[in-house]
């Protein structure tokens, strides 16, 4: 039988500047990839709460003015205190509203827009069926 070598050390070496009480500090570059990092969890779990919601207010019939409308959180995970709290409240923002809520979600529209597409494209922003 041919040996092979063997290429895991045997003994376990510290780090330099490690220390029994704790791990080397981290860098710079360590806590921007931690910091990044924890921003996607956060912007997944966002995006994740949007679709939940997406699917709720998508069992609402277009006739049912009352069914109540499950709100999205913002980016900043925080409700817009404009979201309207039922399909019917949705169908009567007005304009600067619509306008103001698809700008809090960051849903680019033509600043231009008329108040039926507008509320038309937030409506299908957070699951609501079109009317």
């Amino acid at each position: 039988m041919q040996a092979t070598a063997h290429t895991t050390p045997l003994v376990h070496r510290r780090a330099p500047g490690a220390t029994f009480l704790g791990p080397v500090p981290a860098s710079d570059e360590y806590r921007e990839l931690e910091a990044q990092l924890a921003e996607c969890f956060s912007k997944l779990s966002i995006h994740d709460q949007w679709s939940k919601c997406r699917l709720q207010n998508g069992r609402a019939r277009p006739s049912a003015g009352e069914h109540v409308l499950r709100p999205l959180l913002a980016t900043t995970n925080l409700i817009p205190y404009l979201f309207p709290a039922t399909l019917a409240n949705l169908r009567a923002l007005d304009r600067s509203s619509v306008l103001a809520l698809l700008h809090v979600y960051e849903q680019s529209v033509d600043p231009d827009i008329e108040l039926d597409p507008a509320r038309r494209a937030f409506a299908r922003f957070v699951g609501a069926p079109p009317y």
